[in-house]
């Protein structure tokens, strides 16, 4: 019979064996399975309930920062215009803020569009009971999206 783990010298004890017994596990065993490791995936509400492999994982991950880079891009645009807009308003400008979301209208719908076009290429990774549990997630996010959206004022 093991020995209850009561003390803090029984408790490191177990510790330190268990972080030198990790290491002993078979090189291939970890490689082909579906990553067991915390990824920024493993958080991300679209793949909760996912196992993604090392490709699968790496094929989005490119995905993500492709879509990510020209975000940010048009991003930067939209800062830059409202950083104008906002040094017109400061001058005294009184129509500097009147026209301003119509200004950045186009920026958004540009966002929106390139969000839409990252999450269908991220859905063709997947295999097709992936792709369920994606849809689902992805219908529960834009649920919650919306009712944000009517929360605000």
């Amino acid at each position: 019979m093991i020995a209850p783990l009561r003390s803090p010298t029984r408790c490191a004890s177990a510790l330190v064996a268990l972080l030198f017994a990790l290491p002993a596990l078979p090189a291939a065993a970890r490689a082909q399975a579906p990553t067991a490791t915390a990824s920024s995936l493993d958080r991300h509400p679209l793949f909760q309930g996912i196992a993604l492999t090392q490709a699968e994982e790496a094929r989005v991950g490119t995905i993500r920062a492709h879509f990510s880079a020209n975000a940010r891009v048009v991003q930067d645009s939209m800062r830059t215009l409202m950083a104008a807009t906002l040094a017109g308003a400061r001058a005294g400008d009184p129509l500097a803020l009147a026209d301003a979301e119509e200004r950045v209208r186009p920026y958004r719908e540009r966002l929106k569009l390139m969000l839409s076009a990252e999450r269908a290429e991220m859905r063709r990774v997947l295999t097709p009971p992936q792709q369920a549990t994606y849809d689902r997630n992805l219908t529960a996010l834009d649920a919650r999206e919306q009712a944000a959206a009517a929360a605000r004022p």
